[in-house]
């Protein structure tokens, strides 16, 4: 009778404890974020808003700005969607401020000049830089014209207008007139990118490991190099990153119409906001979002920067 007691509570204990671990198993929901559980210090959420403003907008808060932000996270239980909206805030309120003019207008001059720092290594404010080169073309264009010497007048104009529509980049596409695609094949067409011995095999088969490193974060290969030569340097049709082409400027343009470069923006903002590659799976469902020919760079920054991983809380 004794045996039969033993046997069963030992079954009783036995279900008990499948009940319990089936009631223990986890459901994942996919991008779902867990409520606030009251451990989010102050500092963290200061940490957060001043990094997203130096990000997007280059400078710290000013001690109104951090009070008011921190506040309306903590006010949203500090979700997702409060980081949300203080980076749309940061990128679109058009509202005067002291400074910036607006936070719109200072997202887009930081935009430019870290997209210009990218490719060209050169930051300075308003293009600075790049007009001051360009007004050297022209004043050396001035002087060919003087001399009678209407090709070289030709070739320095040419240089110097690429220059300022480099320039230009930086409000025609806060205007929305141009693509992100367009601001970086400016930002490769001109004379600051190649140097002045353009004409110089050798140099361009810098502009291929330049453009490589700069927008693909690899280096190009022996055949990326010896096709860009030939298209670039003998005008002859190549097949280079899955498109056509035969000369510098269409080299230029398949640079930034290919595949590779919306996973090397992509792998850009990665690295910049969080310091690391995207994994597999992140890069496969980014491409499969900003993947196409207009990419919408603001919405892919704002995703990034809203990762608990960015926020720290």
């Amino acid at each position: 009778m004794r045996k039969f007691t033993i046997l069963g509570i030992s079954l009783f204990f036995l279900v008990l404890l499948f009940t319990d671990c089936k009631k223990k198993e986890q459901v994942i929901v996919p991008d779902n974020e867990p409520p606030y559980n009251g451990d989010v210090s102050k500092v963290k959420v200061e940490n957060f808003v001043n990094r997203l403003f130096i990000d997007l907008l280059g400078r710290e808060p000013l001690d109104a700005e951090m009070d008011a932000e921190v506040a309306a996270i903590k006010s949203a239980d500090y979700s997702r969607a409060s980081r949300e909206a203080l980076i749309t805030k940061l990128m679109t309120d058009q509202t005067y401020r002291d400074g910036d003019s607006s936070y719109y207008h200072a997202y887009y001059n930081r935009f430019f000049d870290l997209t210009k720092v990218r490719v060209l290594d050169v930051y300075s404010d308003e293009g600075e830089y790049l007009a001051k080169q360009a007004g050297i073309l022209e004043n050396y264009a001035y002087i060919d014209s003087l001399n009678n010497d209407l090709h070289g007048w030709a070739v320095k104009m040419e240089k110097a207008n690429k220059l300022r529509k480099a320039i230009k980049a930086r409000y025609d596409y806060r205007n929305g007139v141009i693509s992100i695609q367009e601001v970086y094949r400016r930002l490769l067409d001109n004379d600051v990118f190649e140097g002045s011995a353009w004409d110089n095999m050798y140099n361009v088969a810098n502009y291929a490991r330049n453009g490589f490193n700069a927008l693909f974060f690899r280096n190009a290969t022996q055949e990326e190099i010896l096709k860009t030569q030939l298209m670039a340097q003998n005008g002859q049709p190549q097949y280079l990153l899955g498109m056509y082409g035969q000369s510098l400027a269409e080299f230029y343009s398949i640079l930034t119409q290919c595949e590779e470069f919306n996973e090397g923006l992509i792998r850009y903002y990665f690295k910049s906001y969080l310091g690391r590659d995207p994994n597999t799976g992140e890069m496969y469902d980014f491409m499969t979002r900003y993947g196409g020919s207009n990419v919408n760079v603001s919405q892919l920054q704002k995703e990034i920067l809203s990762y608990k991983e960015y926020a720290n809380f």
